[in-house]
């Protein structure tokens, strides 16, 4: 699978060439921070509707699919609730990136951007998070390419951290 990063910034992720974008929200954050807000800003306040509404709480294991409606490069926005964030911890991550890629492979997406949880409130710092998610996207998916949110400055960590659990699982796996 082709690992990219892009910096979480509206007009990098106009840039994106991806089919879908899956985002963590948490049960306590309010508004919406990070890329999720970032999206939410961009479809006019759509998720925080959804919020006041009581049809997206964060809880851990909710999803909710929203369309990109012509107004960002990907057609779907998976919303993975993730629980209050003081819960957030390496085991609590995977389970909300395991979250995220099955509702990613069920929807048979190739090209898919990813924001990991406890990036946003820096809960995990970016090698934690890298550590997190490599084992996962390791596994046979649907994706052909992720593209990472987080960062500019993170981005040669999150690299790193990856190609060391690329160089485990080999080893691991000859």
């Amino acid at each position: 699978m082709d690992v990219r990063f892009v910096a979480p910034d509206l007009r990098k992720l106009d840039g994106l060439d991806a089919e879908a974008i899956a985002v963590p929200v948490h049960s306590d954050e309010r508004p919406l921070r990070g890329t999720t807000g970032l999206l939410d800003w961009r479809l006019s306040g759509r998720f925080s509707q959804l919020l006041v509404r009581g049809r997206l709480t964060g809880r851990e294991g909710e999803r909710v699919l929203v369309p990109g409606a012509g107004r960002l490069a990907f057609d779907k926005i998976v919303l993975i609730g993730a629980g209050p964030s003081a819960r957030l911890d390496r085991d609590h991550a995977r389970r909300v990136i395991a979250a995220m890629l099955e509702v990613l492979d069920g929807l048979r997406i190739r090209r898919a951007a990813l924001a990991l949880p406890g990036r946003t409130w820096e809960l995990l710092d970016a090698t934690a998070a890298m550590e997190t998610l490599a084992p996962k996207i390791l596994e046979p998916h649907e994706q052909d390419a992720i593209t990472i949110v987080d960062h500019a400055d993170e981005h040669r960590v999150m690299q790193r951290a990856l190609e060391s659990a690329r160089r485990k699982h080999r080893a691991d796996a000859g």
